[in-house]
């Protein structure tokens, strides 16, 4: 079973966070991926069983014409399955709620656990 963090900073924390040698996924690292997504579409077995806990619709056909938050999500989705294949030793998911609607952050949290605490998964994630 991976190990999963959630940090937080307070209201007076001012400073970015140094994560280390963790590999820092935020809203620019995850828009690359999902371009790279588009030209190549190959995707994790994984990525859409995953993006469907927070967009029940979606799917490799049409995710790119959802919007900012799904794109920026199936990105981030898959390029974590990725690192997690390759036994990557770190992960942060930065700032994970950019673009995506206040009604489905909540579903966020769902995503997390059963990608990082089902790192071994099947593809239902």
């Amino acid at each position: 079973m991976s190990k999963l963090n959630v940090v937080i900073p307070g209201p007076d924390h001012t400073e970015d966070i140094n994560y280390g040698s963790k590999f820092v996924i935020d809203y620019d690292i995850s828009r690359i991926h999902y371009e790279y997504l588009i030209r190549t579409r190959k995707y994790h077995k994984r990525t859409f069983a995953a993006a469907r806990i927070v967009y029940h619709d979606i799917n490799k056909d049409n995710w790119y014409n959802k919007g900012k938050g799904p794109r920026h999500l199936i990105g981030r989705i898959d390029l974590t399955l990725t690192l997690l294949d390759i036994d990557h030793p770190g992960i942060v998911w930065k700032y994970p709620e950019t673009h995506i609607h206040p009604g489905y952050q909540a579903a966020l949290s769902d995503v997390m656990m059963k990608i990082f605490l089902n790192k071994q998964g099947d593809n239902n994630v």
